[in-house]
Formats: C-alpha cells, structure tokens, sequence
C-alpha cells in the first residue's frame, strides 16, 4: 500500500520530509480504507511500515488496532531485493507493507514483471501480490484498488 496524501513537498515546513504527515483528508480517506479493509475481509497478519511519518500515519489511520513494525526496507529509496529478503524472515501469510512511490511501483514490479514494465501506485492505493517465494518474478498480481475507490468501499 502506499501512503495517503501528504501534500506536497514543502522544504520550509518540514525540512527533513520524512516528517512530513497525511492532510487531513489523507487521513480520513485511510481510515475509510480502514473499514473498506473490515467490508471487504482483508486481515493481515503483519503490518510493516516505512518509519516516514506519512507512512505511520497510513497504517494508524487504516487499521488503528494492529501492532505496526516500522522498517528501512520501505523507505523511497530501498531496494526491492532487500524487501524480499526481509519477507522470507517473517512468520505471517498476509502483510501489508505501507511505503511511497517510487517503491511502490519498483516492488510491484520486481515481483511480476522483473524483465520490463513500469508500474505506478497512486496515493492510498492497495494491491495484492501472492509471492510464491520472497523473490523478484515470484509474484502474481491478483487485484489493484485505487484510492478513490476508499470512499465507496468504506
């Protein structure tokens, strides 16, 4: 999943933009992606996060009850490879990973499509990837929800 809207970069602001938290519309829409989670039966059994403030906020906004484990594998600019290694340590058969683009699209990618295509996550959006193995071109795309759709489903 990828963080809910943050605005914009803004140097003044926040000039370390990892602080940089959801608007408030951001955080209301991923809460509706919260009770959208509950209507449509999506459990996780983990939830990771990048420790980006936006990030965090995502996680705490749509499922406020979960425990969160906060990793530098999501950051922007990690790299996919390491993610998967870090997946095959873990003891869960669902997790939801919140990051930012440009992961988002690398990751999604490099589980599908290694070899080509270029993938892109709006804001809030969700998608389900079943890894036959933690590693790049094990991956099967099975659905993509748009952050729009939050407010009909929730």
């Amino acid at each position: 999943m990828r963080h809910g809207d943050a605005g914009e970069q803004d140097p003044t602001r926040w000039p370390d933009d990892s602080q940089r938290p959801l608007t408030r519309e951001g955080r209301m829409r991923m809460e509706r992606a919260g009770k959208a989670f509950k209507r449509l039966g999506l459990r996780f059994d983990m939830v990771l996060s990048s420790p980006y403030a936006r990030a965090l906020e995502t996680a705490q906004a749509a499922l406020p009850r979960a425990t969160i484990l906060r990793t530098t594998g999501l950051i922007p600019s990690a790299d996919p490879i390491k993610l998967f290694e870090e997946l095959g340590t873990l003891d869960a058969d669902a997790v939801i990973a919140i990051s930012h683009e440009p992961l988002c699209g690398r990751l999604l990618t490099a589980a599908v499509a290694p070899n080509g295509l270029t993938l892109r996550f709006g804001k809030g959006a969700l998608c389900r990837v079943d890894l036959a193995r933690p590693q790049a071109g094990a991956g099967t795309l099975r659905w993509l929800i748009p952050a729009r759709a939050w407010d009909q489903l929730g």
